[in-house]
């Protein structure tokens, strides 16, 4: 049941050392006792171990060939930043508001170019190309907001854009080179990333009876729209956007007994839950519970 290894042979192993120094540094503003405001700064180091695979030709971000078997720290470590900024205001918790904004960048990305055609003992054979070429970037904003027009009474409302993009940088050196190419030679590339959602919306209510015969019952109504998720840009595929709605009703017996139901994807959408399952359709949970 345990894993055992030889110290002798541990010479036989690619050892790799890296470091850096990585900080986040954030502020928090109060003017007035409702408002607070707040922003921070970070950045992001991550060292690459890369091993050879076959019909693979690797290129580092000045288009020099190597192997990874020879030299494992051939590419630069991924290095980005990251910046935001926020806003709360609340009054007398019956209603307060957040809102922030960011934008971070990341580089040194590894990407697939595309195929390089080799010929060895006259037979042509297709090798993958990967090189250090890339660059991504996300911005974007969110907001929510939250009512209490009574005590027993909550609405939540919120939403979220972001623009996540992947882009082609350190590309001067492919203008002589013979790869096959995915992306453009003079490294104006702009790629939406697939599988994120641009925008994001969420609507939540949670009422409980306070008195009379139905006093502790509760209904809560929750929906989310999720933006189309894109699987391939530029052949336009993606996932449909969709709002999702579910339903619970909660009932409390002398604090002791719940009893619960939750309907969920009430109005039974189809949708993916990725990219090749689909998503549950209209389902009922019911839970009892008790509490000592």
């Amino acid at each position: 049941g345990r894993q055992e290894y030889k110290e002798e042979n541990r010479s036989d192993w690619n050892k790799l050392n890296v470091g850096a120094f990585t900080y986040r540094l954030g502020l928090v503003y109060l003017p007035v006792e409702e408002v607070s405001i707040y922003a921070s700064v970070g950045n992001f180091y991550k060292p690459f171990t890369t091993f050879a695979q076959p019909n693979v030709i690797y290129y580092d971000k000045n288009g020099h060939e190597f192997n990874p078997d020879v030299n494992a720290n051939a590419y630069d470590p991924q290095r980005g930043n990251q910046y935001e900024l926020g806003v709360r205001y609340e009054i007398n918790r019956i209603f307060d508001i957040n809102a922030s904004a960011f934008y971070s960048t990341k580089h040194n990305i590894v990407r697939n170019l595309g195929t390089q055609d080799v010929t060895e003992n006259g037979v042509v054979t297709e090798y993958d190309v990967v090189a250090q070429i890339g660059k991504e970037a996300s911005k974007g904003f969110d907001f929510d907001v939250t009512v209490r027009p009574v005590s027993t009474l909550q609405i939540v409302a919120g939403m979220g854009w972001s623009d996540y993009r992947t882009k082609a940088s350190n590309m001067d050196w492919l203008e002589d080179s013979n790869i096959n190419l995915d992306y453009n030679e003079d490294g104006t590339v702009n790629l939406r990333q697939t599988g994120v959602p641009r925008t994001t919306f969420y609507t939540y209510a949670d009422y409980t009876i306070p008195k009379g015969v139905l006093k502790d019952l509760s209904f809560h109504l929750s929906g989310t729209f999720t933006d189309r998720i894109y699987q391939n840009v530029d052949d336009n595929i993606y996932d449909p956007a969709r709002y999702i709605v579910d339903l619970g009703v909660y009932y409390t017996i002398k604090e002791h007994i719940t009893l619960a139901c939750n309907i969920n994807n009430l109005f039974d959408n189809h949708y993916f839950a990725s990219s090749t399952r689909l998503a549950k359709p209209r389902n009922f949970i019911a839970t009892v519970s008790y509490n000592f």
